[in-house]
């Protein structure tokens, strides 16, 4: 069955149509996917900005406050010791309570930021995280007779094991903000 030449015409412009209209479509795919990557990207970049600047500065903060502390009092016999005089002299400790005041703030802040940031990250970075701040948390009294936020915050800053974990969560958290920045 011979076709004649206006029927081969007709279908080599119907092909050249359907060819036309799928590569269209192909690119519009192409394309609306790599702006979603590109929005994806930004929105990653903004959370491991923030995480990162977090992280780093209630991280370095807290080992200013282990420095001062260890100026200030590693020659007393205790942290009893220790809090009664920083009780005693409050104004000569300000930089201490001034530092220790930012802390619970930027904590809420990175998770917050983290929680947010969550599906964006991969697993080990957001529960690198969650575990640097878990290590940052503890219970205080403050029910007017007795204050005890400042003893059980340097009693926590100070324990050896959690200022090992603190610092190996921090180490694998930035490791993995690194490692979100150069995945592309």
């Amino acid at each position: 069955m011979a076709l004649d030449s206006q029927t081969l015409d007709a279908l080599k412009w119907l092909g050249a149509g359907i060819g036309w209209l799928a590569s269209a479509y192909i690119s519009y795919r192409i394309g609306r996917r790599a702006k979603i990557d590109d929005i994806q990207i930004e929105k990653r970049q903004t959370f491991v900005d923030q995480l990162s600047n977090l992280l780093q500065t209630d991280f370095h903060e807290r080992q200013q406050i282990v420095d001062l502390y260890n100026l200030n009092f590693s020659h007393m016999k205790n942290l009893s010791e220790a809090m009664y005089y920083f009780d005693k002299y409050e104004s000569l400790y300000q930089e201490f309570r001034q530092l220790m005041s930012k802390l619970p703030e930027g904590i809420d802040k990175l998770q917050e930021v983290n929680r947010n940031a969550a599906i964006y990250l991969d697993k080990n970075t957001v529960e690198a995280i969650e575990s640097y701040i878990s290590d940052t948390l503890f219970s205080y009294d403050d029910t007017g007779l007795t204050d005890t936020y400042a003893e059980n915050f340097f009693t926590t800053v100070l324990d050896d094991d959690r200022s090992k974990r603190l610092a190996e969560n921090y180490e694998a958290a930035m490791h993995g903000l690194r490692k979100a920045v150069r995945w592309r």
